[in-house]
């Protein structure tokens, strides 16, 4: 059995107001009726990262990866969060929030 599920929330750092395209990542888990809270990590998007990643010539593979360069050439991302989310099992609230407290003192968010 799995008590927690600990995943991405987006396939990058948070995205800017109306540009997520790829909402799956949380709603699969509302479709299952699943409990989940997203905490955030402490680290953010540093300057200077623009760019970095992507060799040059890079072709993407997929249009899922053309888009999510597209994304990260087109906004400033800089300070932007890394959150994870914690989803547990249906009707196990309690643990959920239990769990995140364990988060909470491991990674030291409020």
């Amino acid at each position: 059995d799995v008590d927690f599920v600990l995943c991405p929330v987006f396939v990058g750092p948070a995205a800017a107001h109306d540009t997520a395209i790829y909402w799956n990542y949380t709603a699969l888990w509302n479709f299952v009726d699943y409990p989940g809270v997203i905490v955030p990590t402490g680290i953010s998007v540093g300057a200077g990262e623009k760019g970095k990643g992507y060799k040059e010539g890079y072709v993407p593979l997929t249009k899922e990866c053309e888009d999510v360069r597209r994304m990260w050439d087109a906004y400033d991302y800089v300070g932007a969060p890394i959150c994870l989310q914690v989803v547990a099992r249906r009707y196990h609230d309690n643990e959920l929030f239990a769990a995140v407290g364990e988060l909470q003192k491991a990674l030291g968010f409020s």
